[in-house]
């Protein structure tokens, strides 16, 4: 890397605030920014709402109401979603190759088979929030008492981050090890694709380590970082989304990353405000400009109106879409995405100005400084996020398929309490495949079949069996 190079990466690591790890007990996982904010990472389950009914769905989504209710106006909050490659279940079904009892070479072929033909299909989707407490607004005018506020700021965002926990499904706080990882997989993904070790050097900050390269914008679309291309999205409109709206875009067949960042405001205040505004755009009207300050005036009325009656919080939010891949698949993506949220209502925008300031809001830790925020209700807010993730089912599998989503399921017919079952489709629509290959990657761990069956298509496996 030439001088004038360092110099770039230098300058551009200045626009991010990560500072450096906070250490004493209980605070060793929170992150200190510049500009005197501190942060922290939050594990969590989220939700699959994929089979679900609506009264199901209802339901689980009052739960976010409620915990959107509680984050605090101090905070803000960012929820995050990773769409990857993931083969890790197909490695956990070989692994139980070693526990085959009986079939010899024929078992381990069907195996090894299945899991070949599948594994290069498997995503998954992974969700995190990250939690950010603004710099305290005491005065501090010496370098100590400034420390000490941080200090008391990383106390403060830890009883909020386990009051969340609380209301989240297999919540808890990450490591910090986990919250860099997750900065690492959003920013440089050379480096998480090929889990390069990453170690915190004291002597220099966090920003200056984990951004080892500067982006460019390449034909005023795209990121590049290394070798790696990335295209940024950003909901400029949002539709009128139900419960799991998401749910449309997380099946989406290339690595995405999605953060969607929420920054609570006192609702009586904000509601005066739009008030003020609405006032102020009726008196105000030119002529020309009538028919547009109306509509205006009409559309600030009934969202004071729609919030006052239904004793919603407002929220200052953005969405912003991370899309990875080669340029093709980023051109096919951005237009998958932007066709259906178009569809839905909303509008998507990825011109040329959105895409480096979007990339460094998107970054875990970093959303509290986006460039525009946009203002909403408790229920879309909550309905939008980015929580959809997809069961892997067992986790020491006997057999594997591949889920609609993409997400690879492990099956255990021994785990199961009532392993019974009944298959449904056409003539030829594939039900003796799907039951010979159950049998094929089960028989062999001890499990015994007994076939009553009126044709030939179950005859090749026990034959090849013996």
């Amino acid at each position: 890397m030439s001088a004038a190079e360092v110099r770039s990466l230098a300058q551009y690591a200045d626009l991010y605030t990560w500072s450096h790890p906070l250490t004493g007990a209980g605070v060793e996982n929170i992150i200190a920014h510049q500009d005197g904010a501190v942060s922290c990472a939050i594990h969590w389950r989220g939700i699959d709402a994929e089979m679900l009914t609506d009264t199901d769905r209802q339901a689980r989504w009052s739960d976010l109401y409620n915990m959107l209710g509680s984050i605090g106006t101090e905070y803000i909050a960012e929820f995050h979603l990773w769409r990857e490659a993931d083969d890790s279940v197909a490695n956990n079904y070989l692994d139980k190759n070693s526990a085959a009892v009986r079939g010899g070479e024929l078992a381990r072929a069907v195996r090894e088979a299945m899991a070949e033909h599948l594994a290069p299909y498997g995503m998954s989707n992974r969700v995190a929030i990250v939690l950010t407490k603004r710099k305290s607004v005491k005065l501090s005018f010496f370098a100590k008492s400034a420390l000490l506020n941080q200090a008391e700021s990383a106390q403060e965002l830890l009883k909020n981050a386990s009051a969340l926990c609380a209301k989240l499904p297999g919540a808890s706080i990450a490591s910090l090890d986990d919250y860099l990882a997750m900065i690492v997989q959003s920013y440089d993904r050379r480096a998480y694709k090929t889990g390069a070790a990453w170690k915190h050097d004291p002597k220099f900050l966090l920003s200056e380590q984990l951004l080892r390269e500067a982006p460019e914008l390449i034909d005023k679309r795209y990121i590049r970082i290394g070798q790696e291309h990335s295209r940024v999205l950003l909901v400029y409109l949002y539709p009128d989304a139900l419960p799991a709206w998401f749910l449309g875009l997380a099946t989406l067949n290339t690595p995405m990353h999605v953060v969607q960042i929420v920054h609570p405001v006192d609702t009586k205040q904000s509601l005066k405000a739009s008030e003020r505004a609405s006032d102020f755009a009726e008196g105000s009207a030119g002529r020309r400009g009538r028919d547009t300050a109306a509509q205006t005036v009409k559309d600030m009325n009934e969202f004071r109106q729609f919030v006052t009656a239904n004793g919603l919080s407002i929220f200052k939010n953005a969405y912003i879409i991370h899309l990875h891949g080669t340029l093709a698949e980023l051109d096919e993506q951005s237009r998958i995405v932007g066709d259906w949220i178009d569809t839905n209502g909303g509008q998507v925008r990825d011109a040329d100005y959105i895409q480096l300031p979007y990339f460094r809001a998107g970054q875990p830790g970093q959303g509290y400084r986006v460039p525009r925020w946009r203002t909403d209700n408790t229920w879309l807010i909550a309905n939008m996020l980015p929580a959809q993730v997809f069961s892997r089912g067992d986790a020491n599998p006997e057999s594997l398929r591949l889920g609609q989503s993409g997400q690879l399921i492990g099956l255990g017919l021994t785990t199961q309490v009532v392993p019974h079952s009944f298959t449904v489709a056409i003539t030829g629509g594939g039900k003796g495949v799907e039951k010979v290959a159950t049998i094929a990657e089960t028989f062999p761990l001890g499990i015994d079949w007994y076939i009553a069956e009126i044709g030939g298509s179950y005859r090749w496996i026990v034959e090849g069996f013996g």
